[in-house]
């Protein structure tokens, strides 16, 4: 900090030191509510005050896991702050009250293919907040993206950012190629190829883990397009083992003169709802749904499952 109004002077003793602990380097700053966040590597701090002098100035050690890893990850989302850490976990940085600012990791269900990164896609990590989504990504084209809304973490492939931008409300990213692409909302395809997707669920156990259950019908809740055909094959799991599989379309509602009478439905329905019709019995239950064809966009909204709990033995 200079002097005031002295701008090409600066004190000997104008500066505020961060405790360090061996090679605890600050990687970035970020502001954050006013006060100004300090990223070091294994540590974060939080500087406030008015500026008007050294003296006005506060230095807090922010309660943290772990500092941050890679400094084009720090990402201002709403209220909080996101970045990678060394330890392999995306931590937000929150504030419930004025004074208090704290951490919490929120990538468990990702952690994994983190971990599996090598150090340096993980240093070089560029983030970006853009449509309430949290994107992520790494050299070798995978991108994680955490929606803010449904709280839970996508997997995007093919993708080789090394950096991100938000310019008048479209995502742009620069590739090792020397080129600058533009994500396009509409599109169902990579460059002519199918865009594959795969959800797999975890194991339920719906609360009851000692206890089998005798599993009797399933629904999925999909969105039917209005221009677009949109399908889908699904897989029913139980106790790691596969019962069921079966493809199944969106595409109800019949078009005139070209429709099966017996096998469509002639008023237009967004919301499909699918039931699955099967015998099993078993603690864990687990589904996946994939589609590997073109032009295909596809929505899911629910997967509801009947059964009966069986007694423990």
């Amino acid at each position: 900090m200079t002097g005031l109004a002295a701008y090409d002077y600066w004190p000997a003793a104008y500066f505020i030191d961060i405790p360090s602990d061996g090679d605890d380097t600050i990687v970035k700053l970020e502001v954050f509510r006013g006060d100004l966040v300090i990223f070091c590597k294994r540590t974060v701090w939080l500087l406030e005050g008015d500026g008007t002098s050294v003296t006005d100035f506060t230095l807090k050690k922010v309660n943290v896991p772990n500092g941050c890893l890679s400094a084009k990850s720090v990402t201002v989302v709403n209220n909080s702050i996101l970045y990678l850490s060394s330890d392999n976990n995306i931590y937000e940085l929150f504030s419930t009250e004025q004074d208090y600012v704290s951490a919490k990791a929120i990538s468990k269900n990702v952690g994994k293919i983190i971990e599996e990164q090598i150090y340096f896609n993980k240093f070089k990590a560029p983030g970006i907040f853009y449509d309430n989504k949290f994107f992520l990504s790494f050299r070798d084209g995978t991108t994680l993206v955490f929606d803010t809304i449904l709280g839970c973490w996508l997997k995007w492939t093919n993708i080789f950012a090394l950096s991100l931008l938000d310019r008048s409300g479209e995502l742009y990213f620069s590739a090792p190629n020397g080129k600058i692409l533009k994500f396009q909302n509409g599109r169902y395809n990579d460059e002519g190829a199918p865009i594959r997707f795969l959800i797999r669920t975890r194991n339920f156990d719906f609360g009851f883990p000692v206890q089998r259950k005798k599993i009797k019908r399933m629904w999925t809740v999909a969105k039917q397009h209005e221009k677009e055909s949109s399908s889908y094959n699904i897989r029913l799991f139980v106790d790691y083992t596969e019962i069921s599989t079966r493809d199944v379309s969106t595409d109800i509602s019949g078009v005139w003169d070209k429709g099966d009478w017996d096998d469509v439905q002639w008023d237009f329905i967004d919301v499909v709802k699918t039931p699955h019709r099967f015998k099993a019995k078993g603690e864990y239950i687990q589904v996946e749904i994939s589609n590997n064809n073109l032009n295909e966009p596809f929505t899911l909204f629910q997967i509801v499952f009947y059964f009966k709990l069986k007694k423990p033995k």
